[in-house]
């Protein structure tokens, strides 16, 4: 299959909207480690170069990632590598920045309430020990979060798992930050 027909005919399909097209940018970056080996989603370096982008396009001062310290987690095997098994597959080093930011998941049962599940930080650190460590971020898939930034203003974010290691780089920019994920809707 043609991607590149198939994202063209999808940005066509929504001329009002604008896009924000990461295939030239993803190119030029192509020799750095923006995708995982054993897993589908962009590394938090690849998210970090779409929230550049988005930075860039928006007259935003991205995060620093030089002014934060770097936590790596070694012996990363993603949901590619959990149903291929793969023998000879390389494990790939999951990447994050340890912020004090607040966030609040919450319960959404009828449209327009939701009523406050947990309140923690961005990680669940605990997932670094469980098969799917990718849920590391965000605490994984939530129907509808707001983180507490640094910044000021909102934003709402909406979002399949690609967005959970780029959701974080917001708080840099923004006071407020809603998460949607509408697969939980």
């Amino acid at each position: 299959a043609d991607e590149a027909a198939y994202l063209d005919q999808i940005f066509a399909a929504v001329p009002s909207a604008e896009v924000y097209d990461l295939r030239e940018l993803f190119t030029q970056h192509k020799d750095e480690y923006i995708f995982y080996r054993t897993d589908h989603h962009w590394t938090t370096h690849g998210a970090w170069l779409a929230y550049s982008e988005f930075c860039a396009r928006n007259g935003l001062t991205p995060f620093d990632t030089e002014a934060h310290e770097k936590v790596e987690i070694e012996d990363f095997y993603g949901t590619s590598y959990s149903k291929s098994r793969l023998w000879n597959a390389v494990s790939d080093t999951l990447t994050y920045y340890p912020l004090d930011n607040e966030m609040t998941i919450f319960d959404v049962t009828v449209p327009g309430q939701r009523t406050p599940k947990s309140t923690s930080g961005l990680y669940d650190t605990a997932k670094l020990e469980v098969v799917d460590k990718y849920a590391t971020f965000l605490y994984g898939n939530n129907g509808y979060s707001e983180i507490q930034g640094d910044g000021e203003g909102s934003i709402l974010l909406v979002k399949d798992s690609y967005g959970n290691c780029f959701a974080p780089f917001l708080t840099a920019n923004y006071g407020k930050i809603g998460v949607v994920d509408l697969r939980n809707y």
